[in-house]
């Protein structure tokens, strides 16, 4: 984990996993500042905590003359440590965003009701359902017709305005 305070303070935490014969170690870098020109490196390695202490064999030094060494090549930029370089990912080209649709006119509301439920609706010809019905239609002439069985078909001739609100009672009468 590196903690960025400020262009001059920096702090690296990190930590080993745990071996056979270790509980770990957990370990601070920091970069502080000495003069306006001169920064000192602080490395801390303690064993980390746990059920055991178990044998270190001296690998916390040897883990912060390593990292010393590698913070060192850094600075120096004539790193050795091996480094992979990710592949930069195939470009893929975003959809373009959706068109506006093209904006449609008001709709006007007709309510179509009758005393019998159930009646065959049609606007201008086609099939839009059951009595009682809500339309939505666009403006302009439209016809509306009513048919059940047994049933003379009643039908209305309308003109629907933008934001209008109709309603309709049909009547039939029995053939």
């Amino acid at each position: 984990m590196v903690t960025f305070v400020d262009d001059k303070h920096l702090m690296f935490t990190f930590e080993t996993g745990k071996s056979v014969l270790s509980g770990g170690f957990l370990a601070n870098a920091s970069v502080e500042p000495v003069t306006e020109t001169k920064s000192a490196l602080l490395i801390n390695v303690q064993h980390r905590p746990g059920d055991h202490e178990g044998f270190s064999f001296d690998a916390g030094g040897r883990m912060a003359d390593k990292f010393y060494e590698q913070v060192s090549e850094e600075l120096a930029r004539s790193s050795t440590q091996k480094t992979d370089v990710k592949p930069d990912a195939p470009h893929v080209t975003a959809p373009p965003p959706p068109v506006a649709a093209t904006p449609t006119p008001d709709y006007g509301a007709v309510a179509v009701t009758c005393s019998l439920e159930n009646a065959d609706v049609t606007v201008d010809g086609a099939f839009v359902g059951n009595l009682p019905t809500a339309l939505r239609l666009p403006p302009g002439k439209h016809t509306i017709q009513v048919t059940l069985a047994g049933y003379r078909p009643w039908s209305r001739e309308i003109t629907v305005l933008a934001g209008s609100d109709l309603r309709l009672i049909a009547t039939l009468a029995q053939e």
